[in-house]
């Protein structure tokens, strides 16, 4: 088992113990989640975020194209780099989530390069959105006009946050597991609270990772934990916000940041229709 591999069990402890003593109440702006209201109660929420790999301090796709430039700086060929823009956004995965009631939707725009001419850079924007609600969930290549329904993705939070006590004895065996593989280290250690982008977030750290989730909105059912990843797209939103995650040591890997959070605010309804034009798969 790879330690990629173990990220779901990692959180496991912290899932099984955490989740009862913050999810109703507490500091850091959480005590009006000790009301009970309905995940069909979520109110307009709208979180900008940026994925992207680091290796030694930058992203590295955008290394990996300065490189590529420098090399073809030193050949008798013609030559055309991309534009300063569009190469701040190399390596970068921004992601822009919507929330309201029960739906979601998550749009996510990659920016990369074209070398299929030697030297004659050109850029390459790829655009997906994922529509979830009750009933299902649409993926959606924007660049394609294409898209399918997986109707085993579904946006079914909890009414509000409610975890009983974790059995020891299932403590004891993920502890046993990890601690037999010789990984103790891995298991995920509650950090306290701080604030992301504005908002309250319980800090989750092991050897690997040190993210922060949101803890703001139990009361509509967003769990304090993530079981799917920080990194999933879709997955790990359906239930709980990530704000933020980085590798443990801070070195090389994959960063998470939230840019702007905000709830309350309306925002344009449009976002959980539909394009048209879009070919799908399978009708909803």
């Amino acid at each position: 088992m790879t330690r990629q591999n173990l990220f779901p069990l990692l959180l496991l402890p912290f899932a099984l113990t955490a989740c009862s003593g913050e999810a109703h109440g507490g500091s850091n702006g959480q005590a009006d989640d000790a009301q009970t209201s309905s995940a069909s109660d979520t109110p307009p929420i709208h979180i900008q975020q940026t994925l992207f790999d680091l290796k030694d301090g930058k992203p590295v796709l955008e290394q990996l194209y300065r490189k590529a430039l420098t090399a073809c700086s030193k050949l008798s060929v013609p030559l055309k780099p991309l534009d300063g823009d569009t190469v701040g956004k190399l390596g970068r995965t921004y992601v822009e989530t919507w929330y309201e009631g029960d739906r979601m939707a998550v749009r996510q725009d990659d920016w990369s390069y074209d070398t299929r001419q030697l030297c004659l850079f050109s850029p390459v924007h790829h655009t997906k959105l994922w529509l979830v609600g009750p009933d299902g969930a649409q993926a959606i290549d924007l660049d394609r006009h294409t898209g399918s329904v997986d109707n085993n993705i579904r946006l079914e939070r909890s009414e509000s946050e409610q975890t009983e006590a974790p059995p020891d004895d299932l403590k004891a065996a993920v502890a046993a597991q990890l601690k037999q593989q010789g990984q103790s280290d891995l298991m995920a250690q509650d950090a306290g609270q701080r604030r992301e982008a504005g908002q309250p977030c319980r800090q989750i750290r092991d050897a690997l990772i040190d993210m922060c989730v949101w803890t703001g909105g139990t009361r509509w059912g967003f769990n304090t934990t993530v079981s799917n990843g920080p990194y999933s797209l879709v997955l790990s939103r359906l239930q709980g916000i990530v704000l933020s995650a980085k590798p443990a040591d801070g070195g090389d890997g994959r960063y998470l940041s939230t840019q702007k959070m905000t709830v309350g605010t309306r925002f344009d309804n449009g976002v959980f229709s539909r394009p048209s034009g879009i070919a799908m798969d399978k009708m909803p």
